[in-house]
Formats: structure tokens, sequence, C-alpha cells
């Protein structure tokens, strides 16, 4: 019986790997306005008087192009004709950088996904927040065939009471989704 219990559990596992969604075909310009305009506001009410969030873990938006940088540059000549090709790499290097920029997007909105709506112990109600629903709303509405998440409002739906204590993972996973969108921001 364990086994069996243990072996669905690891196919569960696989399934949502399987299915989860990249983030490729987003409007970016478009999540990124919203989130300026509509989620970074609610954020900033949901870590609203705590003093100061530090914590010792960072997380980064990964370039899912990183491999084709692991490749090495090829030879450059040192000779006139290196300061002809000089201008070619500059704008060529130029263009990679937005190409590089693009790559980290998606990583991006899938760490935001990430921590927003799967609970972690001691903090599994985030999907239930204000700026959870809008980013499930906006990520629904500017990704092509991202279906969303689904929120139990079972709960919400009943007279509200207090608003649940912010917990110290709670506060942990938010600092960590305003750095992602931060960084999402910064190369939409």
């Amino acid at each position: 019986i364990c086994s069996v219990f243990f072996r669905k559990i690891f196919i569960l596992q696989l399934v949502e790997l399987v299915l989860t969604y990249n983030f490729t075909d987003c409007d970016f310009k478009n999540i990124k306005d919203i989130y300026q305009d509509i989620i970074h506001p609610e954020l900033n009410v949901y870590i609203n008087g705590t003093k100061s969030i530090r914590f010792n873990k960072f997380v980064y938006c990964e370039d899912a192009c990183l491999p084709l940088l692991s490749l090495p540059p090829p030879p450059l000549p040192l000779s006139l004709m290196s300061y002809q090709l000089s201008f070619f790499f500059s704008l060529a290097f130029s263009s990679f950088l937005v190409n590089f920029a693009a790559c980290e997007q998606p990583d991006c909105l899938i760490k935001i996904e990430h921590f927003t709506f799967k609970p972690i112990y001691g903090c599994a109600s985030l999907a239930k927040e204000t700026f959870a629903k809008q980013t499930n709303a906006t990520l629904s509405l500017r990704c092509s065939g991202y279906s969303g998440i689904q929120i139990n409002n079972t709960q919400t739906m009943k007279k509200r009471r207090k608003r649940e204590v912010k917990t110290d993972k709670c506060l942990e996973q938010v600092s960590y989704l305003i750095e992602l969108w931060r960084r999402f921001s910064r190369i939409s």
C-alpha cells in the first residue's frame, strides 16, 4: 500500500512538471503595465506595517538562453579587420542583449506563478490575496493558452473573518514576489 501511494505521488509530480505553462507567448509589456498599476500597490498593501524584510535567500530570474552562451567566442584577428568587425560586433551584441533579457521574462513569470500559487509550509493562503487574484487574471488574459490557477473561493464567499496573521514565511514569499516582479519590470 505504501509503495502504491508513493508511486501515485511521483506520477502526480511528473504530471505537474509536464503541465507547467512556460510563459513564452505572453504580452510582456502589457503585463508590466498591469503590474505597475495594480499588482505592485497590492503587494505593498500586503507588506504594509512590516518594519523590514531581511531574508538570506535570493530568487533570480534565470536565462533560458544561457546554454547558448557556453559556446566559446570565435577568435578575433588582431589586424585592421578587427576594427571593421568591432562595429558589427557592437551592433550584434546590443541586439543580443535585448534577446538575452527576453529569455529571462518567461522564467520570471514561472517563478512569480510558483511563489504566488504554490502553498508552502507556514504560508498556505497567498492565492486568496488580492494581488494573487490580480496576477492570475493578468496572466490568464495576457498569456495565450494559459488557463490560470483555480482558486478555492469557498472561504472568501463566507463572511470574511479577521485577516489571517501574516507569518514570516508569507512575508518571505511576498518579498520574493516583489523582487521577481521588479526584475521582470526592468527587463520588459
